[in-house]
């Protein structure tokens, strides 16, 4: 049998502290110990003062993340040499409705122990890391276990100790992330430490949903948890560069003028388009939203989203006499205290009932342990066409029709993807539906409830540094490119510069 040659990193701590021995004296290996590894792919790293920047408007309040310095120092006493105990990873046997794992990407495996003990594996041939952390320590609770790209970028964020110690946050290429982070993580002598890793890229998107005519706004990654950002830790520039953005898009500039705290891309297109599944996939949600079930007693109200309260009816936005929400004039002031909105009908309203669509798409990896999914979720769609939830589906289904129901001021889609592995909260594997689950059968409350799993499909693209959805928010998950090559809706919009 052939098997693949790797090295894992690995460490093993109790709650009480104790880590094998450091490095010795000017960073030779300690007496007995396997010498470290000192030569690792660049990364970039939060530290010191420059990471509370990145927290504009909420850093040093209770809900910021407690940000650490970090020595980097050399592995010792963790590292496991070349090891043959790892076979090549079969191909695994896909099912209708499935993605296979695409080819260039590892397998890492995050676990913590009874008492405190944390230990962190990655194989970049795809083997399985978890298997070989049960076998050197015991049955343990897997944390976060993914794809990573053996070659290509990655991020990587640690949070020890049920989030009171973190973020180490990464970002590079390969395994130099992951690298960075298990040094940070040996370096805190802190229980229980959790790390979440994304791939920068993970091309599964096949198709868009359909042909668009306009562009509106996209995913906002200030938003809940993280409701302010300053843009140039992501390396904007004037004019995108903002200390205190409330909108900021995927290349990490600022905006102003779009719909605040967005979970989604929105797309305009003729009433009736057919929309198309992006790959391969599993209606597991096919429904009627009442959008008026929630509504707000002011303007004021309606527009602080991220207090859930957002009046659907009536408000297509600010008032007529207003420029913007922060127009600060006399006029705007009293029409918002009075309550003066736009009319939210339009021509063609369809009403208050939103049609919404939901597919999973789920990439399988062997073993299923790193699985990744994700969920594509449809809104303001005409059912009539929508096959039944059960469904397989591929590129060439159709899912729905644009509509113009709902929360809406003209006929468009609203496409979010939400992401189900892997995402910020180090004390959950998997969230929203149930776990590999093929339907949703306790589907309650409005589309937007699980917006803060919403990732964007064209990826972080910012020049430098983090998705801060994977550790600005400590409830968040970090967005890679879905897209395959040239297979993604228009993004150049204003929203896209």
């Amino acid at each position: 049998m052939n098997y693949s040659k790797h090295v894992l990193f690995i460490t093993l701590c109790t709650s009480l502290g104790a880590c094998d021995e450091g490095p010795g004296p000017d960073g030779e290996a300690a007496p007995g110990t396997t010498p470290a590894i000192t030569e690792v792919a660049e990364f970039d790293r939060i530290v010191d003062a420059e990471a509370d920047g990145a927290f504009a408007g909420f850093a040093g309040t209770d809900d910021a993340p407690d940000v650490r310095v970090f020595a980097p120092g050399e592995m010792s006493r963790h590292l496991a040499p070349e090891t043959a105990d790892l076979a090549i990873r079969p191909t695994p046997i896909l099912a209708a409705g499935e993605i296979a794992e695409p080819a260039g990407y590892g397998h890492y495996c995050s676990m913590t122990w009874s008492g405190g003990g944390w230990a962190y594996a990655w194989d970049t041939n795809g083997g399985d890391p978890c298997a070989y952390l049960i076998g050197e320590f015991g049955a343990g609770t897997i944390r976060k276990a993914g794809l990573f790209s053996a070659a290509g970028g990655n991020q990587a964020v640690v949070w020890c100790d049920g989030q009171t110690w973190g973020p180490a946050v990464y970002r590079g290429a390969g395994g130099g992330p992951l690298t960075a982070a298990f040094n940070a993580s040996v370096a805190a002598e802190e229980p229980n430490c959790v790390m979440t890793v994304s791939s920068m890229e993970l091309p599964i998107f096949e198709r868009p949903p359909a042909s668009f005519s306009s562009i509106g706004t996209g995913i906002d990654f200030a938003r809940e948890g993280a409701p302010t950002l300053d843009t140039g830790w992501f390396g904007a520039v004037a004019p995108y560069l903002n200390a205190m953005a409330s909108q900021v898009n995927f290349k990490g500039h600022a905006k102003t003028g779009f719909l605040d705290d967005h979970d989604g891309w929105d797309w305009g297109a003729a009433e009736n388009t057919d929309l198309y599944a992006l790959t391969d996939g599993k209606v597991i949600v096919s429904r009627d939203y009442h959008t008026s079930a929630v509504a707000c007693a002011t303007a004021e109200a309606a527009k602080v989203k991220n207090t859930g309260c957002i009046n659907r009816d009536f408000p297509a936005g600010w008032p007529a006499a207003c420029s913007s929400w922060s127009d600060l004039s006399p006029s705007c002031q009293a029409a918002i205290a009075n309550g003066d909105y736009i009319s939210y009908r339009n021509a063609g309203w369809d009403g208050f009932l939103q049609g919404e669509v939901y597919v999973r798409h789920k990439v399988v990896a062997s073993p299923a342990t790193y699985n990744e999914s994700f969920v594509a979720g449809y809104y303001h769609v005409k059912r009539t066409v929508t096959p039944a939830v059960g469904t397989n589906v591929t590129k060439n289904t159709i899912v729905g029709d644009v509509g113009n129901g709902g929360w809406t001021t003209g006929p468009h889609l609203h496409l979010t993807v939400i992401r189900e592995t892997n995402v910020g909260t180090p004390t959950q594997k998997d969230r929203w539906f149930a776990v590999n689950g093929d339907t949703c059968t306790n589907c309650v409350g409005g589309s937007h409830d699980f917006h803060r799993y919403a990732v964007d499909p064209f990826g972080w693209q910012a020049p430098a540094h983090a998705d801060p959805r994977g550790w600005a928010t400590k409830d968040g998950a970090m967005s890679p490119k879905l897209w395959k090559a040239n297979a993604n809706p228009p993004s150049s919009g204003d929203w896209g510069l």
